[in-house]
């Protein structure tokens, strides 16, 4: 499988998209998928849609991002893009709206596009030529939902998942993630993969643990809310441990994250802030 990863920085849409397609090797026309990942400070329907219309042949997936990742490493305020093309490999993407209330509403967008792609529910053996690429967004708490709705559907906990959450920067809640031109702010996008390539997907943590540890002894697990660790009200804790003030403490989140053991496995989890009770 062949990839290609360009980059903009460029804050005007349509410059952004030029300079990313004259960066690439073929034709649009050569690629089978188109993943693109831009800060939130773009107009993102603007910059999905004209992306769309440069590739009209593939299949286009996007998400906002909180910092993007490039060949030479981290940088803030672009548009990454990454291109697949593979004689070998069929890809399907579906996007999934209204996924923190409705996400049932999509089964049947998930189970077609599943089909398209040539892979097999209730198939114990679809893992092994099969995975997903996906873009969640996390603010309104959907994760969960979006992806036991998957799940209940292509009936393999062996299935592999790889992306993350849409990430968002500033003080507005707000992400977006796209599909051929269509956008959400509420749901999630997938990109099916069945192909004849190896392939391995490893998840990465970035932090360091520092070796201490809270209890979370309060929480509202229905609206993702923590009120008290070891006893005591949250942010309080929080900002013992990093040792400093607890108004120092609401702007320390997203570099100073919890990890959480689960099944033997490390995930990194950030606080999205803090409301003035300290929760």
């Amino acid at each position: 499988m062949e990839q290609e990863v360009v980059i903009s920085r460029s804050s005007d849409v349509q410059s952004a998209v030029a300079e990313l397609c004259s960066k690439l090797k073929k034709s649009p026309s050569s690629y089978q998928a188109v993943i693109f990942l831009a800060a939130i400070n773009y107009d993102f329907s603007a910059l999905s849609v004209a992306i769309k219309e440069k590739f009209p042949t593939s299949e286009v997936i996007g998400a906002s991002t909180a910092g993007e990742i490039t060949p030479d490493g981290f940088t803030n305020n672009s548009v990454v893009l990454t291109t697949l093309s593979d004689t070998g490999t069929k890809v399907r993407g579906v996007l999934v709206e209204h996924g923190s209330k409705y996400p049932v509403a999509s089964k049947g967008d998930i189970e077609k596009a599943l089909r398209d792609c040539g892979i097999r529910t209730n198939d114990p053996n679809s893992h092994k030529d099969s995975f997903a690429i996906t873009f969640i967004n996390g603010v309104f708490n959907a994760e969960e939902t979006i992806l036991s709705n998957f799940y209940s559907i292509i009936k393999n906990d062996n299935f592999p998942l790889a992306g993350g959450t849409a990430g968002f920067t500033g003080n507005t809640p707000k992400t977006f993630v796209s599909y051929n031109g269509r956008t959400t702010q509420d749901g999630a996008v997938f990109l099916f993969v069945k192909t004849r390539c190896k392939f391995f997907i490893r998840q990465e943590d970035i932090f360091n643990p520092t070796g201490k540890s809270v209890l979370v002894t309060q929480s509202d697990p229905v609206n993702r809310k923590i009120m008290s660790f070891n006893g005591r009200p949250a942010k309080q804790v929080y900002a013992e441990k990093l040792g400093v003030s607890e108004t120092q403490a609401e702007s320390m989140t997203f570099e100073n994250p919890f990890g959480r053991f689960l099944d033997g496995s490390l995930h990194i989890v950030a606080l999205a802030g803090f409301t003035p009770e300290g929760i």
